[in-house]
């Protein structure tokens, strides 16, 4: 009697456990396919760069000639240029600098939200163009 029942229950239960596996892999592979086609909606340039007024560029421009990172969390607006470390805006010295990105950030916000990091550089124009990186 307990031959019998052996013979019934490990082929079951091999059985189960192969088609749980399998079931699993399907599941997953089925994941990573739709979330390698779907598309990121928030990632990408701005429709139009941001107008600033001539006084925020040119504090802006006295920052950096090359592009730097902006990034704005719950915990405020952050910069990086070059390859310094990223700082939060407050500690910049120049006042007028961290108002001018503050400024930036606000308009940038009402394009992406609360929380995003982007690449920015300013143009000959006074406006800023901001490539939304996360």
């Amino acid at each position: 009697m307990v031959a019998n029942v052996a013979q019934v229950f490990i082929p079951l239960t091999l059985t189960l456990v192969i088609m749980f596996a399998a079931g699993v892999w399907w599941a997953g592979r089925v994941k990573k396919t739709l979330g390698e086609q779907a598309p990121d909606a928030h990632v990408g340039a701005t429709s139009e760069p941001l107008q600033l007024d001539g006084e925020c560029a040119a504090h802006i421009r006295t920052l950096s000639s090359e592009p730097f990172l902006l990034k704005q969390t719950e915990d405020g607006l952050r910069v990086q240029i070059a390859s310094r470390p990223i700082v939060p805006v407050a500690l910049f010295a120049d006042k007028g600098v961290a108002a001018a990105l503050m400024v930036a950030a606000t308009q940038a916000s009402q394009h992406f939200g609360q929380n995003w990091v982007a690449l920015a550089s300013l143009g000959d124009d006074d406006r800023i163009s901001l490539r939304r990186l996360a």
